[in-house]
C-alpha cells in the first residue's frame, strides 16, 4: 500500500472524485511509492507579458504527485463530473457546469514542466538530460468513461507511447496500476530517452 502525503486517510479527502483516485492510487500501487496529494509548488520565472517587471513568483498545485524511486514521478490531473471535449470550441466542458472548465491536459503538463523546472534549479542544472527518471503526465475521469474527441494533444502524445495512457476513465480506476507500467531499464530499446515532458 502507497503512502499518502499528507499522511491522512484517503477517505477523509473532501473532494469526491480526488478521494476515489487517492484511494486506489495508495490501495494498488506499491509500499515505497509516495502519493502526494494537492502538492503545492512555488517558483520563480520573467513574466512574459510584462517583462518589465523582472521575475514573479508563479504558484500552481498538482491534484496528485506519484514518487516511485525506482522509475520516476507522474503528474496526475483529476477532472470529476461528467466531461467532454468540444472540438468545434477546442474547449473542455462538464455537464451542468456553470464555469468554464480549464483543459485538464494542460493542466497536467504545466505542472509537470514546473515541477521539472524546480528539480532543475535545484539539482539538475544541464537540464532535463541529466535527470536519471522518467517524468510523466496523466488525466483522471473518474466519474464518467470519456468518450469522444480528444484535443490533439494526447492524440499525439499516445501516438508516440502507445504502451502508457494519457487519461484512465472511471471505470478503469479500480485497475490503475494495470494503465501505469514500469519504465524499461535504461539502455533497453524502448526505454525513454531524456526528453522534455508536457
Amino acid at each position: 500500500m502507497a503512502t499518502l502525503i499528507p499522511n491522512h486517510p484517503p477517505a477523509e479527502i473532501s473532494t469526491p472524485s480526488e478521494r476515489v483516485v487517492a484511494e486506489a492510487l495508495c490501495s494498488q500501487l506499491p509500499k515505497d511509492v509516495r502519493v502526494f496529494h494537492s502538492y503545492p509548488w512555488l517558483r520563480q520565472e520573467r513574466d512574459l507579458d510584462k517583462p518589465w517587471q523582472g521575475e514573479v513568483i508563479r504558484e500552481g498545485e498538482a491534484d496528485f504527485v506519484i514518487v516511485d524511486p525506482r522509475y520516476g514521478f507522474m503528474v496526475i490531473e483529476v477532472k470529476g463530473g461528467h466531461m467532454f471535449y468540444n472540438p468545434s470550441a477546442q474547449r473542455w466542458d462538464r455537464q451542468g457546469a456553470t464555469h468554464s472548465v480549464k483543459d485538464p491536459f494542460a493542466q497536467a503538463g504545466d505542472n509537470l514542466r514546473a515541477l521539472e523546472k524546480i528539480l532543475m534549479e535545484r539539482s539538475f542544472p544541464g537540464g532535463p538530460a541529466q535527470m536519471p527518471f522518467v517524468r510523466a503526465r496523466a488525466v483522471v475521469f473518474p466519474d464518467c468513461d470519456y468518450q469522444g474527441t480528444l484535443p490533439p494533444g494526447p492524440w499525439w502524445w499516445r501516438a508516440r507511447h502507445r504502451a502508457m495512457p494519457s487519461s484512465f476513465p472511471g471505470t478503469g480506476i479500480s485497475e490503475c496500476q494495470n494503465g501505469i507500467p514500469p519504465a524499461p531499464e535504461p539502455g533497453h530499446k524502448g526505454a525513454p530517452r531524456a526528453r522534455r515532458a508536457g
